[in-house]
């Protein structure tokens, strides 16, 4: 009679591992794979071959591991669909899989048919507990199994997005008001005075720590510094005692004459002592001469440069600034980490460090390994150091050897210049060889198997050949340099046998000629339309066969104003966040003028946009005193009172864009002479101007302040000039 299990234990969480004798000896496996050489093609066939090969291997006990929810999501798909397709196909004289591939990855063995028929319908019943998901995911469900031990509230919230920045804005201002007003010491006090008179702003100090608190694992991370003095000491006294023994004007005779630090004081002496020549040391010349070269040698190592305009005194100021940073960002992040533990939530980067804490405690890192057989990790390029080292530890056993044949990882090298999210190229590198090199006896069980994958699917013959001829140039066999990434490039080999499409694929450099005084932005962009022009067919696809792909976005502008003067249509696809295109943009600077009504940054903000479509002069001509609206009724306002009848009754607050009637009726298109080609949306006639002089006037006896958010949203709408003209960065 066959024992039944009891009804206590759990298949899903069997902390045993049902493959664990069953498999056949495997190796770790390692996947190059660049863009269109099939990887995920690759990654379905080795779980088709582990799921059919042992048919009592649970879904769920193989892990997937990829970048992006949409990845996890057609990977699950894949395999799904993989298993169907088999399973209709064991009456064939042949089993494999792609189905119809002249190359199969997978094939069934002709001896174990019927095993791998009942393996296929076995685990087609279960596929949907196969755990196919992001790192984020991942470690989200190994926190909710192990709440208490990672230090949680076990009902953990997760945020993310505007409700982050909210919180995160919100607990700053907290933390602040902690750090200067109700909890100040000396101490703290002298290093905020220190970020103040290096940055200037508080603003500005703000930004500096938010930035540092996007790589906390940085900041955390035991034995991470930035140096002392110590490291310049040396060489900074040998200098000075170079530049004593000559009495070549003030400088020379200040060092000479003056006391020094002594070694071993702290940075703030040494500025202190150096402040009085910081000026000196910028900008006096190199003597020259044999008799002068010491003390050139000594101002060349003061200066850290053979030119002028910097000094060891910036240099020291510029790491005391970095270390006061440093600190001051440790201090916000203890402030988080407390107040939103007893709030009681997460974002993506707490799920991350928080499990990589957890599996310091060898118990449950046992536990966690012991629940799953096989690890799948997609994308490995874009992974950073947290994620790598979640995974190294579940990779390896108790000795810390990697488990034989559980670790399966894809990447390509070559994409991690792109460097997603905090990805390190120097982390997969060194895991990659970590998980291939061989131990010292050499057995060939302990590496994994390299594999690249060499046939590219998705470009045409020509396209591979010119891909081959560039990158074997730009990746050049050298010695590793730990500074430069550079891996090896490994030749690709195009599966297609005809082209796709019928056309003449080389590589064409188009000249631009320009001189100093011109815009060279818009001269390569009247190149390009003239280049496209010149190759137009007239037919249903005309314009689309053309795509212009930008390094940045900074100068798109002249681009487009181009192919608009030449005639040239386009389609600019969504590649910003809802609220930095030019829509909402200007609908914000209408929306900042109603609810700021004294704030002359946000009327110009707003009598720029497509709404009143004003131009830099009639702006002008709108804010200026003299200019006085006629005591008629204004069109756009809800009342017919005119300005002087109104301004009496006039509230504070109430706002007089507020009270715009923004109808279809008042508007109609609009082009400006003098800003672009583009139609604008615009109020009838010269209603515009006396409508807009009328919304630009404030009471007298308010101030107006323009804050530097309205600053940068003038800048969006208004273009450079007025950025620069209000202090925008």
């Amino acid at each position: 009679m066959t024992a039944r299990t009891p009804p206590s234990e759990q298949t899903a969480f069997r902390f045993e591992s049902l493959a664990r004798d069953a498999a056949p000896a495997r190796r770790n496996l390692v996947i190059e794979a660049g863009a269109g050489t099939g990887k995920t093609t690759a990654i379905v066939a080795e779980v088709l071959t582990l799921m059919l090969e042992n048919e009592e291997l649970a879904p769920e006990r193989i892990i997937l591991v990829t970048f992006t929810e949409k990845a996890a999501g057609e990977i699950a798909d894949r395999i799904h669909d993989a298993l169907t397709e088999l399973s209709s196909r064991f009456d064939d004289e042949r089993i494999v899989w792609p189905i119809g591939s002249p190359s199969p990855l997978f094939e069934v063995p002709a001896d174990r048919r019927e095993a791998y028929r009942r393996a296929c319908v076995k685990q087609l019943a279960r596929i949907d507990s196969l755990r196919s998901q992001t790192i984020h995911s991942f470690c989200q469900s190994l926190l909710r199994m192990y709440p208490i031990e990672a230090g949680l509230d076990p009902q953990f919230k997760v945020i993310e997005g505007f409700e982050r920045s909210l919180l995160y804005g919100e607990l700053y201002d907290a933390w602040l008001d902690e750090e200067t007003r109700t909890n100040p010491d000396a101490e703290r006090l002298h290093e905020w005075e220190i970020l103040l008179d290096h940055f200037g702003y508080l603003f500005l100090i703000r930004n500096q720590i938010v930035s540092l608190i996007e790589h906390r694992e940085l900041l955390t991370e035991e034995g991470y510094e930035l140096g002392s003095i110590l490291d310049v000491e040396d060489g900074l006294i040998a200098a000075l005692d170079d530049v004593a023994c000559f009495n070549e004007g003030r400088f020379c005779r200040y060092v000479k004459t003056t006391p020094r630090p002594r070694r071993g004081s702290p940075i703030d002496a040494w500025i202190d002592y150096l402040a009085p020549i910081a000026g000196e040391i910028r900008t006096l010349n190199l003597p020259k001469g044999r008799k002068l070269e010491p003390l050139a040698d000594a101002l060349k190592f003061l200066r850290s440069d053979d030119k002028k305009g910097s000094s060891i005194y910036d240099r020291l100021t510029g790491h005391r600034a970095a270390m006061t940073l440093q600190a001051l960002a440790r201090r916000y992040l203890a402030f988080l980490d407390r107040e939103k533990r007893a709030l009681g939530v997460v974002d993506f980067d707490d799920l991350l460090i928080r499990t990589l804490a957890l599996l310091q405690d060898e118990s449950v890192l046992e536990r966690v390994r012991q629940q799953f057989d096989y690890l799948f990790v997609d994308e490995f390029q874009d992974t950073d150091r947290t994620q790598a080292r979640i995974i190294d530890r579940l990779a390896r056993d108790r000795t810390g050897a990697y488990v034989p044949g559980k670790t399966i990882v894809v990447g390509d090298p070559k994409q991690s210049i792109y460097g997603f999210r905090r990805a390190d190229p120097e982390t997969y590198d060194r895991m990659m060889k970590d998980l291939i090199d061989r131990n010292a006896e050499g057995a060939e069980s302990t590496g994994a198997e390299h594999r690249i994958l060499g046939e590219q699917y998705r470009s045409d013959p020509p396209l591979v050949d010119a891909i081959n001829a560039m990158f074997t140039a730009m990746f050049p066999s050298k010695p590793h340099d730990p500074n430069v990434f550079r891996p090896a490039y490994h030749r690709l080999r195009a599966a297609r046998t005809k082209l796709h499409r019928d056309l003449d694929a080389r590589i064409t450099f188009l000249a631009a000629p320009h001189d100093d005084e011109s815009n060279r932005f818009i001269d390569e962009a009247e190149a390009i339309a003239q280049w496209i022009a010149s190759r137009r067919d007239g037919g249903d696809r005309d314009l689309q066969r053309f795509a212009i792909l930008f390094r940045r976005l900074t100068k798109i502008e002249d681009y487009l104003d181009t192919f608009e003067r030449l005639g040239i249509d386009y389609v600019l696809p969504p590649m910003r966040l809802f609220l930095d295109r030019r829509a909402p943009v200007d609908l914000v600077a209408v929306l900042r003028a109603i609810a700021y009504p004294f704030d002359r940054g946000a009327e110009i903000s707003a009598g720029r946009t497509p709404y009143f479509a004003l131009t830099d002069v009639e702006v002008v001509d709108g804010l200026a005193p003299e200019v006085k609206p006629e005591p008629e009724p204004v069109p756009g306002l809800s009342d017919g009172k005119s300005r002087k009848e109104d301004e009496g009754t006039e509230k504070p607050g109430s706002g007089r864009l507020s009270r715009c009637s923004f109808s279809s009726d008042c508007f109609r298109p609009h082009r400006s002479p003098d800003h672009g080609k583009r139609d604008r949306t615009d109020l009838r006639g010269g209603d515009r101007r006396r409508t807009f002089a009328a919304l630009s006037r404030s009471p007298p006896g308010y101030r107006i302040r323009v804050r530097p958010e309205d600053r940068r949203i003038g800048a969006a709408v208004c273009g450079r000039d007025y950025a620069q003209a209000n202090g925008a960065g």
